[in-house]
This record gives structure tokens, C-alpha cells and sequence, in this order.
């Protein structure tokens, strides 16, 4: 074989080193140009594998006396999310407790999530349970539910320190009538981590979000009524609520189950300020937030929503018994304290309670 040939060869196989090499090095670099918007690859990822936040089942919940049946026949699983010592005082009997920040990793890696009929969380009030509920759905669980009104339409013992403390009408004659205009059309927030692919985008971001205290996501109407805060102020309800009702003064309508569609007005939210998002309990924009920070977005929830400042209005005219908080939600199911026990079995009746918030 002559010299020449072999150099020849040589040559070659260098030129094809460098085909290939360019080749993954561009590819490399797409690769990195497009998740280097990561907030926008969240929101593609989000919507091709449902678009959770504009489903009609959102939010994802189910009453109490739904649940207490569950248990009896079905195979569920109940996560209290509360404190230590919160759940050795009280808790549902056969639930597990389990820290909100460690959700994700229990999930995924500790037990076969899908093995279960539904994965169900509870707290105090059903606000940071529907926070909870809504970031593993965004991830793909699509059978986690949280309870309506957590704890306290599980036992009037929770209610007395629970739903019953927090209605209040403070604003009753205070509410704006006139509308207020979106913000003109920007970008989605700037998204960093270190997630290469969708799923570890958004599974990063779900334990970052998760790590914060319980109730970080959420503001007290103390804290939005405050001058001092350069809040944008979503009213989630639907257009004729937000006339007929009157809103929070300067709150934006924004549709529920729609308005936050990417191809609707999700755009018109600020990246560069606070957004403040209130429906009427607290637990659907619980959801809404969730879905939100996801995104990058700045976003609070009012907690307890509309009903810890204008109770009567909406109990007096919602025709939707979920929207606000009553004696219908009051049960006296069991429950247990310290090591889990399994109650008695006892005959309860299907509360039909329509209207998440």
C-alpha cells in the first residue's frame, strides 16, 4: 500500500472527524439557544401534555364527604401536609405526613405513584394542598386531588380554628365598578436552571418552588390594600362577577379557564412588578399561581380569596355552594391522634357541592 493511499485515507477520516464533530456542535448549541428561554419551553411543555390551568376540572378537588368514602373501598393515598406536631394532635386516619418540599422526591422515587387511584392532599384550609396538588399536576401526576376547604370540612373541630376565623366583609362597600385595562402584550418571564430537557426544567422548578416556606406564594388583603406595594391585581373571575360584584380597586378581569392561555392574554401579565391573583376561596388561584411561578412569574394568591373580605356579597348571590364557605361544608368525620389508626366504618352521605372557585 503506497504512502500516498494511506495519506489519502488519512485525510479523509480527518475530514469526517470534522464533519461529525460540527455537526453535534451545532446541534449542541440549538439545543442550548432553546432552552436557554426556558420559560417559554415550560409553557410549550405545559400545553402539549394538556394545558392543566385552562382544563375544566382545574381545580382539582374533591369534598370531603367524597373522600371519607374513598377511604373505606378505594385506593387512595391521603398526605397531610401540615406540621409535625399539627398532625400528631389530629389527623385522617391512614393518612401519612409528608413536608410539601419533599413532595416531589417522594413522588417520584420512593413510591409507584401510579399505583394508587388518587394521591390526595390535605391541609388546614385547602389553600397550600391546591398549591401542591396543581405543581404535580404541571408535572404529569394527573390524579392528585386536594380536599375543599382542607381539614376544616373534614371535622367541625378544624372549622372552629380553621374557615370559621377567616370570613370576613370588611370591604363590602368599598369595591370598585368600573373596568380597568390589561397591560399591553410583553414576554414571559426570564426562566433559569439547570434542566436540559422540559420535564427537568420543570421538575427543577417544581422543588425550588416547593423548598419555600407553606405559605410564601401567598398575600393577606392587609397586604394588598397597602399603598406602599406596586401590585398588578388579577381578579379571576368571569366578566359579569367582576362588574355586577365590584372588584379590589384597579383589579384587571381575567377570565377563568381562559384568559391565561398563551394565545389569550397571558402575555399581558407584568414581568417586572408583583401579580396578585384572587378568586373566591383562595384555592382555585392557588392553582393559577402555582401554574404562574412555574413560568418565572412574581405571583401571589390572596389567601382565602374573596371571602375574608367580601363574604357577604358572594354568599348571598352565588348560586355555586363551592365558592364560599358554609355549614354545608361541615362534617364530623373521624379522625385520630398520633400513630394512625383505622376508624369504624360508618355510612355518610355524597355532599353533591359543585363550583371550585
Amino acid at each position: 500500500m503506497s504512502k500516498k493511499f494511506l495519506y489519502q485515507q488519512l485525510a479523509v477520516w480527518l475530514l469526517v472527524i470534522l464533519i461529525v464533530g460540527a455537526c453535534k456542535s451545532s446541534t449542541q448549541n440549538k439545543i442550548t439557544e432553546a432552552l436557554a428561554d426556558q420559560s417559554q419551553v415550560l409553557s410549550d411543555f405545559f400545553l402539549e401534555n394538556g394545558d392543566f390551568i385552562n382544563d375544566p376540572i382545574v381545580p382539582a378537588i374533591l369534598n370531603a364527604a367524597e373522600v371519607y368514602s374513598a377511604l373505606q373501598t378505594a385506593n387512595i393515598l391521603v398526605i397531610d401536609l401540615r406540621t409535625p406536631e399539627q398532625y400528631a394532635e389530629a389527623h385522617i386516619a391512614g393518612s401519612i405526613r409528608i413536608d410539601a418540599a419533599e413532595i416531589i422526591d417522594y413522588m417520584t422515587s420512593e413510591i409507584e405513584a401510579a399505583a394508587f387511584d388518587k394521591i390526595i392532599f390535605v391541609d388546614n384550609r385547602g389553600q397550600v394542598s391546591s398549591y401542591v396538588t396543581a405543581i404535580t399536576r404541571l408535572l404529569g401526576f394527573d390524579h392528585t386531588y386536594f380536599i375543599r376547604f382542607g381539614l376544616s370540612s373534614w371535622n367541625e373541630a378544624f372549622a372552629k380554628s380553621g374557615w370559621e376565623m377567616v370570613i370576613n366583609n370588611f370591604l363590602e362597600d368599598k369595591m370598585e365598578t368600573s373596568s380597568n385595562p390589561k397591560a399591553s402584550p410583553s414576554t414571559l418571564p426570564l426562566l433559569q436552571t439547570k434542566g436540559t430537557t422540559a420535564y427537568q426544567i420543570a421538575k427543577e422548578q417544581a422543588k425550588h418552588l416547593l423548598s419555600q416556606p407553606p405559605l410564601s406564594f401567598t398575600k393577606t388583603i392587609e397586604e394588598v390594600l397597602d399603598p406602599d406595594n406596586n401590585f398588578y391585581i388579577v381578579n379571576y373571575w368571569p366578566e359579569a362577577k367582576y362588574t355586577n360584584y365590584g372588584h379590589l380597586t384597579g383589579a384587571i378581569q381575567y377570565t377563568p379557564k381562559k384568559s391565561l392561555h398563551p394565545d389569550q392574554d397571558l402575555l399581558t401579565l407584568p414581568t417586572d412588578r408583583p401579580v396578585i391573583v384572587y378568586c373566591f376561596t383562595g384555592q382555585h388561584s392557588a392553582h393559577v399561581v402555582a401554574y404562574l411561578r412555574m413560568l418565572g412569574y412574581d405571583a401571589y394568591s390572596i389567601i382565602y380569596g374573596s371571602n375574608s373580605f367580601l363574604y357577604e356579597t358572594i354568599s348571598k348571590n352565588e348560586e355555586k355552594p363551592g365558592t364560599f364557605w358554609s355549614d354545608l361544608h361541615k362534617n364530623n368525620f373521624p379522625f385520630v391522634s398520633g400513630q394512625q389508626q383505622i376508624p369504624e366504618k360508618i355510612d355518610v352521605e355524597i355532599k353533591s357541592i359543585q363550583g371550585g372557585c
